[in-house]
């Protein structure tokens, strides 16, 4: 994630602006930030092959007389930066908090399938928190965590949720894939909508409409 901007907002323009990052010519991994406040929009090029990320700022935060900085490319971290995007199909929240020992706490915050939110933490880098959210949701938010193989399943009633819990997931990860491919608008928003689908499951022939309102 973008761990700082340096953004004033009583200096931002109405027109985006590309903000440079990394030099293309020295850095393996190399991405450009396109920001139109609070939106921003960033590149990542790892060889040949280009992954796009959209970001939300919810707080810019501050600097603290004695702050951190970046490692590969010097950029003052600031103290209670919060930002919205993506992260493996789910709507999360990255967040930097310095400790009193000076350190910094990188939180990545979610609502779990249950409805609760959760989070995953790190005082190393912002990175290593990536790695470790990645590793609790495989743990947390596994499919098949906890669940018996649909076809095992008995009652009507069970079938239903099991197949609204998958149709809710496809439907975010649908989302997020065409967000990857730039079927975005200007500020990043996706313009793609799942409007329907048609499965097939153990030869029963099953019709998602996403237009219809949610039952409970």
């Amino acid at each position: 994630m973008p761990t700082s901007l340096n953004l004033n907002i009583s200096e931002q323009s109405s027109k985006s602006e590309e903000i440079l990052l990394q030099d293309l010519s020295t850095y393996k991994n190399k991405c450009i930030f396109y920001n139109n406040f609070p939106y921003i929009r960033a590149m990542y090029r790892t060889g040949s092959r280009d992954f796009w990320k959209t970001y939300k700022v919810i707080k810019l935060g501050y600097y603290l007389p004695v702050s951190k900085f970046t490692r590969k490319i010097s950029y003052q971290i600031p103290n209670n930066y919060e930002i919205k995007t993506n992260l493996a199909g789910l709507t999360v929240r990255c967040k930097t908090q310095y400790q009193q020992a000076g350190n910094i706490n990188y939180t990545i915050s979610w609502i779990n399938s249950y409805g609760n939110t959760v989070s995953s933490d790190s005082t190393i880098s912002a990175s290593n928190v990536g790695v470790k959210f990645l590793m609790d949701i495989s743990r947390m938010e596994a499919p098949n965590h906890g669940k018996h193989p649909y076809i095992e399943l008995k009652f009507n009633s069970q079938k239903k949720k099991r197949i609204k819990l998958a149709a809710k997931d496809l439907n975010i990860q649908t989302a997020e894939l065409f967000c990857n491919h730039q079927f975005v608008n200007l500020l990043g928003n996706n313009i793609v909508r799942l409007e329907s689908a048609k499965l097939k499951i153990a030869n029963t022939d099953i019709t998602l409409d996403y237009q219809l309102k949610n039952e409970n």
